[in-house]
């Protein structure tokens, strides 16, 4: 048996470009999501400062509105993000360089790592002070008072 039939046998022999465009793939995707995620918070605070700006309370409540919709979008969708990028890194995971990662960052030490934070907590809860800030703006401009964020 020549050396091709013994690789096309054996499901454990896996060429090296495949494992590279795997590699290469989620490198691009973790850039893409590092950029996004950037965007996201960079949006955040700067609704908060259009927030603490605006003297006109409807559109206190407009800009908290916005942030809510965006910060619900991205808790829904970043963490099939990190999924994905997930499954490519363990698609390639026959790497040198990805074995060592996962022999290093991989463990399950009780902490859920930083990626996690910003893809489930941080969002969750930018959700919910946006929420509460839009209420409070909310039932002041329903009862005819002005509240002011300083």
């Amino acid at each position: 048996m020549d050396d091709q039939a013994a690789a096309a046998a054996s499901p454990r022999v896996i060429d090296e470009h495949v494992l590279d465009v795997y590699h290469g793939r989620a490198n691009h995707e973790d850039n893409l999501f590092l950029s996004r995620t950037s965007l996201f918070l960079s949006f955040n605070g700067f609704m908060a400062v259009a927030v603490g700006l605006v003297n006109d309370q409807t559109m206190r409540v407009v800009f908290a509105a916005m942030a809510i919709a965006l910060d619900v979008l991205w808790a829904r969708w970043a963490p099939r993000s990190r999924r994905f990028i997930r499954e490519l890194r363990n698609a390639g995971a026959m790497r040198a360089d990805q074995v060592l990662w996962q022999k290093l960052f991989d463990r399950k030490e009780g902490s859920r790592g930083n990626i996690l934070d910003m893809v489930a907590i941080i969002p969750r809860l930018l959700v919910l002070g946006w929420a509460a800030i839009a209420l409070a703006m909310l039932y002041r401009l329903l009862h005819g008072a002005e509240i002011y964020i300083r």
